[in-house]
């Protein structure tokens, strides 16, 4: 169920209009606030005092009454100066200020209010024209002000929007020229000019359910003191007939307990404790829902809690801060998402253009402005020297030229930079194919990739072959036991890997293996049967350097020689919460599924 509050600048607001539209609320059960001004020199219903703290206005104890009963919940602007310029000097703002504290009034929220003549209004980073309440340096400057009386939520011109077909985060970090950080909340309105007259296209069935779709409270943004752009018959009703049957739907949606009316104080709480990552996933998996079922499984999963939580977690688990991050491989920058509270900037770099184009709406969406999506490939020469603060990769370096690529980073690095690399281990592939029967064809060649340049690649087969009595009793050697028979001639520690295998998983890489032995054997003049040479004509050349995983010492022996002067691993889920379907997360029969590479430049 999601939340909706009404943000109501008070523009023309009467009295009486204020009882009036707060009455028929509170008849259909939605509870909302409203907003003031502390000065108008015309008198306002809706402000305390005139010019000065000197003179107050005619309505100055219905309002303060309203005040301290909690009724009006948002200062509207310092004041109304639409016709009379006469500013307060900031002394006098500040006696207003306390003259509310006095009386136990602690108003939270702020929204601008008008026209070039109301200089007191915060630009934040939006557009800036006249706006001087958040310039240091003006005589107009009171965010020091207002922010110490306690006003915590900010709404700014720019903070508007006029759908809700695509979800989007209300509540945003902004940073002055002051070099205050103020949270910035977004409003909605279909026009500038909603109003009274105008509540029925506000509030209407299909955008009421376009927000449910995406799961997204909603500001209402309203001037329900105002009866129509020219505020024509001033005698008649605020609500008109079809407003009134719009308020009538909101409080029929919520009965059907499809929506909950609350204060706009307690959405705007709700929504500054939610955590980045709770939105990342919330919006991501919106953006993203309208993607086929069978396009790349990728958009299916990127998006869910465990990942983004782990993301975050391995940020928080190294204390991962800085300057500038990059996510080689990033996708559609889940680990970046997280990194823009902590970087300055973060870069998400891939080859999957629909990823990175999916990254770019949520990052939008989420109105976050310092990551950057960049195509192209961990082998592209992209960046450069000594650029980056942290190097991550995650999950890709088995499809590259590894040793290349560790050369690379460590071109992109600057000093101390932490590397960080999540590396596939045979495990993974074993518990893919044996569990999970995804992608045998393909897994087993990349650890056939993998047992050839481990054994020292194709001249150090063709030698054990030649070096046999009889190449036959070697190409006959049964499919599930070629491997354990060649690993007798290698290192102890591959060997051990190699013969932890499951017997299914040794009879599908040494399909590959006794393959490439036929066409060793054909290209050495060798005798062979049919189906040797058949199984020659078979054979599929294994890559160099790339389509293969890695044990921690292997690996981090070429990262050692790729220059970095510290190289140690860790299981994955030392950095998170391992997936609670899983009670052994690292592991698949004694094989290492996935670790992760910390290498410091």
């Amino acid at each position: 169920m999601i939340k909706i509050a009404f943000a109501n600048d008070c523009d023309q607001m009467t009295w009486a209009g204020y009882q009036y539209v707060h009455g028929v609320l509170e008849t259909l059960g939605l509870p909302a606030g409203d907003s003031f001004w502390l000065f108008s020199p015309e008198d306002s219903d809706m402000a305390l005092f005139r010019e000065s703290t000197a003179r107050k206005g005619t309505n100055h104890d219905n309002l303060l009454g309203a005040l301290k009963e909690g009724r009006i919940d948002t200062l509207h602007g310092i004041g109304a100066y639409g016709r009379t310029p006469l500013y307060p000097a900031i002394d006098d703002i500040k006696r207003a200020l306390d003259y509310l504290d006095s009386h136990g009034i602690h108003i939270r929220i702020w929204s601008n209010h008008g026209s070039s003549n109301h200089v007191h209004n915060i630009a934040g980073q939006g557009s800036r024209t006249y706006q001087q309440g958040d310039l240091p340096y003006s005589e107009h400057y009171i965010l020091d002000a207002i922010k110490d009386y306690g006003v915590e939520y900010f709404w700014l011109s720019h903070r508007l929007r006029h759908t809700l077909q695509e979800p989007y985060r209300t509540i945003v970090p902004e940073r002055t020229p002051s070099g205050d950080a103020i949270q910035t909340f977004t409003r909605y309105a279909p026009s500038w000019t909603t109003n009274a007259w105008t509540m029925h296209e506000l509030i209407t069935r299909r955008s009421l359910e376009q927000a449910i779709a995406n799961e997204q409270n909603v500001v209402f943004f309203t001037h329900w003191g105002t009866r129509g752009k020219e505020n024509d018959g001033a005698t008649a009703p605020l609500l008109r007939r079809d407003g009134m049957a719009a308020l009538a739907l909101l409080a029929e949606m919520q009965t059907a307990g499809q929506v909950a009316v609350v204060p706009l104080t307690e959405l705007l709480d709700e929504e500054a404790n939610k955590p980045l990552e709770q939105e990342v996933r919330r919006i991501g998996k919106t953006c993203v829902q309208t993607e086929s079922l069978d396009l790349d499984n990728y958009y299916k999963t990127q998006f869910d809690r465990e990942k983004i939580s782990y993301f975050s977690d391995v940020i928080h688990a190294l204390g991962l801060t800085g300057g500038t991050l990059l996510d080689a491989g990033g996708g559609a920058g889940n680990l970046c998402f997280p990194a823009s509270e902590r970087f300055t900037h973060a870069v998400c770099m891939d080859t999957n253009q629909k990823a990175l184009d999916t990254g770019i709406r949520v990052a939008h969406a989420l109105q976050i402005d310092n990551i950057s999506f960049v195509p192209g490939s961990l082998e592209d020469k992209l960046f450069e020297k000594e650029l980056f603060n942290v190097i991550c990769a995650r999950g890709v370096i088995h499809l590259v030229e590894h040793d290349r690529v560790l050369v690379l980073f460590n071109r992109y690095a600057q000093k101390n930079a932490t590397v960080l690399i999540t590396v596939n281990g045979d495990g993974f592939y074993q518990h893919a194919i044996i569990k999970k029967g995804m992608n045998a064809e393909n897994y087993s060649r990349l650890l056939w990739n993998t047992f050839h340049r481990r054994v020292g690649g194709t001249q150090v087969l063709q030698n054990y072959l030649t070096s046999a009595e009889d190449h036959q009793n070697i190409l006959r050697t049964d499919r599930a036991e070629i491997l354990d028979r060649i690993m007798e001639t290698v290192p102890t520690r591959m060997a051990e890997v190699v013969r932890a295998y499951s017997p299914e998983l040794k009879q599908l890489v040494g399909t590959h293996c006794l393959r490439h032995l036929c066409l060793c054997a054909s290209q050495l003049g060798l005798d062979l049967s049919r189906q040797q040479q058949a199984a020659a004509q078979a054979a599929i050349m294994p890559e160099t350097n790339k389509w293969s995983c890695h044990y921690p010492e292997e690996f981090l022996e070429t990262a050692k020689h790729a220059g970095y002067s510290n190289c140690l691993w860790r299981l994955q889920s030392f950095f998170g919460r391992p997936e609670a379907a899983d009670p052994a997360p690292d592991y698949e029969e004694g094989l290492l599924k996935t670790w992760v590479a910390l290498l410091i430049k």
